[in-house]
């Protein structure tokens, strides 16, 4: 016997296949992927990303895949848009694949369908983007033929991520009988509620969970520079610091990823456009995007003060991931270091347990830079590196005895 109704999961990335599994174990839902080798991968029940397993993926019995969307007649649709938000070369937001997305949806949608978007964007965007592509492509009109929500993803990729029944959900829509059916919908997959009056209140929360993180590591960040200036020690700074009992304990280092290092151009980006101009968000995102120079010279005077040639020298860099413990390259901060060394006249070599291929002889390289902190990386063996070499772990997680420096 068929659902009431058919749930369809636009985006099947980190965020949309976990999603997709969780409501293919009890209801009807199609997940669909534009990336063709994506979708045949996962009817192999295989994850290229890495998050999630094979048996998980099979335990989502009433899951089908496809990469092309096609409209069903016979059921009503809950649309979930779970769509990658990147900034372009300029730190605009791009927002190609939430257009196409929409128009999809657009060309599928019916009298008696919801659209609920995921995917993190600033404030207005849903109504003043999103909706207004939907009526054009379907012909239809919001709240009289469809409904519309905004409920942004909380997802943390990695092997620390939390199930998404553990989440909050922040939940808006254009109408209250859609809020009240979107609570309940993922109330199905145990997700409890937090209702806003807006979309534009629940794409700024969104915007501001980040924004914020990534000002946190931003100050930790320039404490540590401060720090080098001062020939003293970061990590026993702070160490020192968090005896406190209100002070907020953040790690220095890369931040990279597809969320923390862009939604506050998001931020930016909305802000500039009604007149106002962040001082403090983007002072924040300046010193985070300055780390990987920061590094690599550091590093390089490193190298200079053990009278280490630095021109055709061998860096082994260990792990290029955005973040530890995950498989994600997208954004990664580690890319942007390894050209800083290159352009020292570095020769980079790359080993990342959830990337690349088996941990090389550490013997034939000059610097060794612990980039990400892998839980693999605390248990390797350094006692072969060559004796004129160094080790510089950015995030303070080897032995301290056999580092040469941290940030």
């Amino acid at each position: 016997m068929k659902s009431d109704f058919e749930i369809v999961i636009i985006g099947l990335g980190y965020v949309g296949l976990g999603l997709a599994i969780e409501f293919g174990k009890t209801n009807s839902t199609l997940g669909i992927d534009t990336n063709k080798n994506r979708v045949l991968a996962l009817k192999r029940f295989q994850d290229q990303n890495g998050e999630i397993n094979k048996t998980q993926i099979k335990s989502a019995t009433k899951l089908k895949l496809d990469y092309v969307l096609k409209p069903n007649p016979t059921q009503k649709r809950y649309y979930i848009i779970t769509v990658p938000t990147p900034v372009d070369e300029f730190k605009n937001p791009d927002l190609s694949f939430l257009l196409k997305a929409s128009e999809d949806v657009g060309n599928s949608l019916q009298k008696g369908d919801t659209v609920i978007y995921e995917s993190t964007t600033y404030p207005t965007c849903t109504r003043d983007f999103c909706i207004p592509i939907l009526e054009k492509v379907s012909h239809l009109t919001i709240d009289i033929d469809f409904g519309v929500g905004f409920c942004p993803e909380r997802v943390n990729p990695g092997q620390n991520s939390k199930p998404l029944k553990d989440i909050v959900r922040v939940i808006s829509a254009s109408n209250t009988t859609t809020l009240n059916q979107i609570k309940k919908l993922y109330l199905s997959i145990g997700q409890v509620s937090h209702k806003v009056s807006s979309f534009e209140v629940a794409e700024m929360s969104k915007l501001a969970e980040n924004s914020q993180r990534d000002l946190n590591i931003s100050f930790v960040n320039e404490i540590a520079l401060i720090c080098d200036k001062l020939e003293i020690k970061t990590k026993e700074v702070l160490d020192a610091a968090q005896t406190k009992w209100n002070f907020h304990n953040y790690t220095p280092g890369l931040v990279g990823g597809h969320c923390i290092s862009v939604d506050p151009y998001y931020l930016i980006y909305k802000s500039e456009s009604i007149g106002y101009f962040p001082k403090v968000i983007g002072a924040g995102r300046e010193v985070n995007e300055h780390m990987p120079a920061f590094i690599a010279a550091k590093c390089v005077k490193l190298m200079i003060q053990k009278n280490i040639p630095i021109k055709g020298s061998k860096a082994l860099i260990l792990g290029v991931t955005f973040k530890e413990n995950c498989s994600d390259t997208r954004n990664s901060k580690v890319f942007n270091l390894i050209n800083e060394l290159k352009d020292y006249g570095l020769k980079t070599q790359i080993y990342d347990p959830y990337t690349e291929g088996g941990f090389p002889d550490i013997s034939q390289f000059e610097a060794i830079i612990c980039a990400v902190s892998h839980e693999e990386f605390k248990t390797l063996d350094f006692s072969k590196r060559k004796k004129d070499s160094i080790l510089f772990d950015i995030k303070g997680v080897l032995k301290n005895i056999l580092i040469d420096s941290s940030l």
